[in-house]
């Protein structure tokens, strides 16, 4: 019999985390290992229809009530299975993961830091230093440099397991045209369509784009996600009249994500923080230009294949500006920033993620 492999994540949505968990869900599957994915409770759909997932609470949780209800329904989960390794994606899914698969008698304990240290809720790192400090974290995976980064002040006995695994992106190219690409999703092909994906957050700085989209007449963004700010974004672009060139999608499946980009003309991506950037670098992909905030790990993932700015409203405007009124210049960066993900190959996560979990020389 196969040993079990649990991937647990907080929250079933459409975000980069659980795509990330799901992904490998399936990969692992496909080598004929046993595997779950498990959500503490469920927040939104769309999800893979497909994935093997079980979700311990059908709603966001209410009270201690419902805490008390998702932990002892994870404990009777893991008890019952006996994972042989358990994978924790995010800041509280990772120590959560660790602690009942410590309980539960799972060998390895992966924790995978989605956020930079430094923007982690205070609770979140006191659980993960306990973690890192006592050895309940046997492996403990950053997704860029910057993130490693963050832990240069730890003590050398949590920074003994962290280790270096960059985030993948698979290819997801639409085989449709810009035009067909617009059609599906109600848009004129005529045009200029600034294109975002990502969590409707603070931290995802949609707001910031309203701002741009304002000294821009002539431009129209499109947002793919949803989340807690859907109204506050609709009232402040109302209330910056630009209501009308602002269209919000929604969430879609991951599969579907390539069909969006394929109408942009340029990706914005204005995040505060990120591990990462899952997006934009599906974005980069894709062959879109790019123009990002200049947070550490998305430096590193854009390299000089796109516009890393501040954030200051002139210098997007010029940017966007400049990209979609000028065709070669698009597909001069567009090119550049094809070659530049390519870098991060789902492929070259997925085998550093599978060394982790059942070492090198295959299932154990």
């Amino acid at each position: 019999m196969t040993d079990k492999i649990l991937f647990l994540c907080t929250q079933k949505e459409a975000g980069g985390v659980q795509t990330r968990a799901t992904q490998m869900q399936a990969s692992m599957a496909q080598l004929g290992y046993d595997t779950d994915v498990v959500f503490l409770y469920a927040k939104r759909e769309p999800f893979p229809p497909n994935v093997n997932h079980i979700s311990l609470l059908p709603h966001p949780p209410r009270g201690v009530a419902d805490m008390i209800r998702i932990f002892w329904r994870l404990f009777k989960y893991m008890l019952s299975n006996r994972p042989k390794a358990v994978v924790g994606f995010a800041h509280y899914a990772s120590p959560i993961a660790a602690i009942f698969g410590f309980m539960t008698g799972a060998r390895t304990r992966i924790a995978t830091q989605t956020n930079p240290i430094s923007s982690v809720p205070k609770i979140g790192r006191v659980l993960d230093y306990i973690c890192g400090m006592t050895g309940l974290f046997t492996s403990n995976i950053s997704a860029s440099k910057a993130v490693l980064n963050g832990f240069a002040d730890y003590p050398a006995r949590y920074k003994s397991r962290l280790k270096l695994i960059y985030n993948g992106v698979q290819s997801r190219v639409s085989p449709l045209s810009k035009a067909e690409s617009r059609q599906t999703f109600g848009l004129s092909d005529t045009i200029k369509l600034m294109v975002c994906c990502g969590r409707l957050s603070q931290q995802k700085n949609h707001v910031f784009l309203l701002q741009i989209l304002a000294e821009l007449p002539d431009v129209h963004l499109a947002i793919l996600g949803d989340g807690e700010l859907r109204q506050t974004i609709e009232d402040e672009a109302t209330r910056l009249g630009v209501r009308d060139r602002l269209h919000l999608v929604g969430e879609l499946p991951a599969k579907e994500v390539g069909r969006f980009l394929r109408a942009g003309d340029v990706f914005v991506f204005p995040s505060r923080f990120e591990a990462f950037g899952l997006a934009l670098a599906e974005a980069m992909l894709e062959g879109l230009p790019v123009v990002t905030s200049n947070h550490p790990a998305l430096m590193e993932v854009v390299g000089e294949a796109g516009f890393v700015l501040p954030l200051e409203k002139e210098e997007w405007k010029s940017a966007v500006e400049r990209l979609t009124s000028d065709a070669d210049l698009r597909e001069e960066m567009g090119l550049k920033a094809r070659a530049q993900a390519k870098k991060f190959t789902y492929e070259a996560m997925f085998a550093g993620y599978l060394n982790e979990i059942v070492g090198s020389n295959g299932k154990g």
